[in-house]
Parts: C-alpha cells; sequence; structure tokens
C-alpha cells in the first residue's frame, strides 16, 4: 500500500510532537535533506539531534525531515548547517565537498549544486533569503563572537599550561574543571565555517581530553592528557579567528624523545612537560 504525501507528513509531524515534553519552547519545521538510505537517516538525524535542544526525524521516501526545536537556544539554521557538515545538502546549506565525499557509497546522492572544499555554503534556493554578498560590517559580530568563543578555551588553558610549568597539580585541577565548565556550555554556533568543521570532528576528542586530564591525580598523568588535549586544541585555534598571537610550541624531549607540542600565550619557551627541571627545553615552531 502505497502512503500519500499527505500522510507521511502527518506521520512525520505526530512523531516529531513526541519531543515535546523534552523540548521546552518547542518550534516545529518541516525541511527538504538530500540523502538515500537508512545509513543517511542515521547520520542526519545523529548530526541534528542535541540533547534538551533539537531532535530531528528524517523520511528517506519523501527527503523531508520534522525538525523540533528549543527556539531560546537554537533555531533552524543552526540545526541544517550541522546536518550539512555532516554530508547532506539541504535547503539552506550546502555540504562540504570533503565531508560529501566522505559519505558511504551508498549514501552518496545525487547533487545538483556544490559549495567548496571546506565551508559549509548556502544553497541557492533559499525560500526567502538574497543571494547577494554580505557587506563587511555583517562579518565583523560573527568574527568577534568567535573570538570570544575561542578566549573561553583558551584563557582557561593557558592557565593550565601555567600550572603545569610550575608543577601544581592542584592549581593545574582548577584550572581543567574551568576549562571543561566552559566546554559544556559552549556555543560553537559562533564559529566561522572552518572552524566549525574543525569542531564537529573534533569537539568530542577535546571534551574527552579535558575530562580525562581533569580526572588525572598526578602532575605525570597531568601532562600526558595535556599533550593529547593541545594535539587536538591546536587545530581548532589554527582554523579560527584568535584575539591574539598564540604560539605553537614544542619539546623534543618528552614521551622519551618522541616529543610533544604545546601552546603558549607567549614566545618565551617555558615547558610545561618538565618545568623548572628543564624550564627552556624547546622551541616556536609556529605563530598563529
Amino acid at each position: 500500500m502505497k502512503l500519500s504525501p499527505y500522510t507521511v507528513v502527518m506521520a512525520l509531524t505526530l512523531l516529531a510532537h513526541t519531543t515535546f515534553a523534552q523540548i521546552k519552547n518547542s518550534k516545529l519545521a518541516t525541511v527538504d535533506i538530500n540523502g538515500n538510505c537508512g545509513m543517511c537517516k542515521s547520520n542526519i538525524e545523529k548530526a541534528g539531534n542535541k540533547d534538551n535542544e533539537a531532535t530531528v526525524v528524517w523520511n528517506s521516501k519523501t527527503g523531508q525531515a520534522s525538525i523540533t526545536y528549543d527556539a531560546t537556544k537554537t533555531d533552524e539554521d543552526a540545526i541544517l548547517k550541522r546536518i550539512a557538515l555532516s554530508g547532506y545538502d539541504n535547503e539552506r546549506y550546502l555540504a562540504p565537498d570533503e565531508a560529501y565525499s566522505a559519505l558511504h557509497s551508498c549514501c552518496q546522492y545525487e547533487r545538483t549544486q556544490k559549495s567548496d572544499d571546506t565551508a559549509v555554503a548556502p544553497a541557492e534556493h533559499v525560500h526567502g533569503a538574497s543571494n547577494t554578498a554580505a557587506k563587511p560590517t555583517d562579518a565583523e559580530p560573527a568574527q568577534v563572537s568567535a573570538a570570544t568563543a575561542l578566549d573561553k578555551l583558551m584563557l582557561p588553558y593557558v592557565k593550565l599550561k601555567n600550572a603545569l610549568v610550575d608543577a601544581n597539580t592542584q592549581q593545574a585541577a582548577l584550572a581543567a574543571k574551568e576549562l571543561d565548565d566552559n566546554l559544556r556550555v559552549f556555543d560553537s554556533q559562533a564559529l566561522p565555517a572552518e572552524q566549525l568543521t574543525v569542531w564537529t570532528k573534533e569537539g568530542k576528542n577535546l571534551t574527552q581530553a579535558v575530562a580525562t586530564l581533569r580526572a588525572a591525580q598526578s602532575i605525570d598523568l597531568q601532562r600526558q592528557q595535556f599533550s593529547k588535549l593541545s594535539h587536538v586544541l591546536y587545530k581548532f585555534v589554527k582554523a579560527g579567528k584568535k584575539s591574539g598571537t598564540i604560539y605553537y610550541q614544542f619539546c623534543p624531549m618528552y614521551n622519551d624523545g618522541k616529543g610533544a607540542h604545546w601552546l603558549s600565550e607567549k614566545s618565551a619557551v617555558e615547558n610545561p612537560y618538565y618545568g623548572s627541571e628543564m624550564l627552556s627545553c624547546g622551541k616556536t615552531v609556529e605563530t598563529l
């Protein structure tokens, strides 16, 4: 038995309404999202869903998704941008070519438009939207917001780095807690496209590294986790707007001669892996 389009839309709407109890100030939208199969459904919904904020239910037969979201926390643009970053073109945003190419072969739907390799691009046919280029003043608030968002990560990170230089386990734990707390309320939607792409790929790894570091009970364990944290945070910092110069530095001695990097707010080397034992061991390998 074939279902009419009206029946399918009604079913999606009823299913979406079951999320209202979990999502406050809920609004409902129906949007078109490209895709092919059950795996696409899983990918799209995983990218769009966010606890207590947004729920996406996508239908592979109609290509339509029912989105329920808390209007005080997010909007359709933010949800559809996340979905585009996972590889799926939709009525507002085109997926980066890199994200589309990473999809399983069965999920690679036929594309009618393409974006560039790294950024989410606005779709050409967006209802009620203009395709004219944004004025320079339009971009300025987003850039300031992005720098502020990055500062919320870098400021406690620098405190953590300095605590490790001083071999102060207690202060390192406090800085890790501050960083962890900031990550919990971090607004990734304030980020520019390239940084948001990195956040989508690395945000989970960053959160996990901070949580593990926070749980570390010794200076040695804190330094080990700091190395992993620095590796992930570097990718994020490099991709986006910064409010000041950041130095990417390297110690060749740490980790049995394998070496380790860290980020610093100053050019002078103060080694967080050895502290006073080898304070000046290392060098700046990149200025961000």
